[in-house]
């Protein structure tokens, strides 16, 4: 990865930038660090929840996000609003891999194909997260999301 100009680093968002209102906005998921709302069919809201821990991993989230973005990775979200003080604002994706393995293979392991192509785009995604110098050392099943038949 060599260095990229100011230009190409920024990915230009078609989108207007969130006002920060989460009033009538879809809740999709929560955890420990915050609450995931959808704004539209492209992008999600992550917001804290108030705590101090809450706060202290958003902005965690913000600052890795910060290396993340400096080059576009197919297999990484995209987060579209690094500085807005409300929360950040993400690509949306379809749903977990887990969900969708569950789904789509209920009563079968899915091929062999399938899985190897799921493990390759993990594995590629986590190498570029490493690139970025940022440790993810608890790869679940849930931390992977799946949009446009890709891993993220």
């Amino acid at each position: 990865m060599g260095e990229s100009s100011e230009s190409s680093r920024k990915r230009k968002s078609k989108y207007k930038p969130w006002d920060g209102n989460i009033h009538n906005l879809e809740p999709l998921g929560n955890g420990v660090s915050g609450v995931v709302l959808g704004i539209d069919e492209k992008r999600v809201a992550k917001i804290d929840i108030g705590s101090q821990r809450s706060v202290e991993d958003v902005k965690t989230e913000r600052n890795i996000y910060r290396r993340l973005n400096q080059q576009h990775n197919n297999h990484v979200l995209w987060c579209y609003e690094l500085d807005n003080p409300s929360g950040l604002v993400l690509e949306r994706c379809d749903d977990t891999i887990r969900k969708r393995l569950r789904s789509r293979y209920r009563n079968t392991a899915p091929p062999e194909d399938v899985v190897k192509r799921w493990a390759c785009e993990a594995a590629k995604g986590l190498a570029y997260i490493h690139r970025c110098r940022v440790i993810q050392v608890d790869g679940k099943l849930w931390y992977f999301l799946s949009a446009a038949h890709k891993l993220r």
